[in-house]
């Protein structure tokens, strides 16, 4: 049973229950797929870029009358993170610090999603102890950016 908030991507509501959204629910199979394939967030953001997969267009109402339209544009960083840790696409829900079964059809089976969350965390281990594959073993990588928010090398 959905308690409310914003809809994940890749589903729809119906009856208070998570319904897949076909297409949608086959953007979030690619971006599982891709991720696993190759490797980080940000080559896989490249190529879903190319792909032309797109976030859900919302369209809300305010008090007024007037209406807003937002969505439709290619996915940030941050929502690529959010999607692969989200557990709702594998049939689960998150309460609290809690995982729990779902009422609800997950869009990705739970193997793929155990390897995104090895790959997400693996790679989380190695950003923190600096044992990445970077370039550059420097202290102040990533750590300082220009005025415009552009990371300095």
């Amino acid at each position: 049973m959905w308690m409310g908030g914003n809809v994940p991507f890749g589903y729809d509501l119906k009856d208070r229950t998570l319904i897949p959204n076909e297409p949608e629910a086959a953007s979030v199979r690619t971006i599982f797929e891709a991720y696993v394939r190759l490797g980080t967030v940000r080559a896989m953001k490249a190529v879903i870029d190319r792909q032309g997969l797109r976030t859900r267009i919302r369209t809300t109402r305010r008090s007024d009358g007037t209406t807003t339209v937002t969505g439709g544009k290619c996915f940030g960083i941050g929502h690529l993170y959010w999607i692969l840790r989200n557990p709702v696409y594998a049939g689960r829900i998150r309460h609290k610090d809690k995982v729990f079964d779902g009422g609800h059809q997950g869009l990705i089976d739970k193997d793929l999603w155990q390897r995104v969350q090895e790959r997400l965390t693996q790679q989380a281990a190695e950003r923190q102890s600096g044992s990445s594959k970077g370039k550059s073993p420097s202290l102040l990588t990533g750590r300082i950016f220009a005025i415009d928010g552009r990371r300095l090398t």
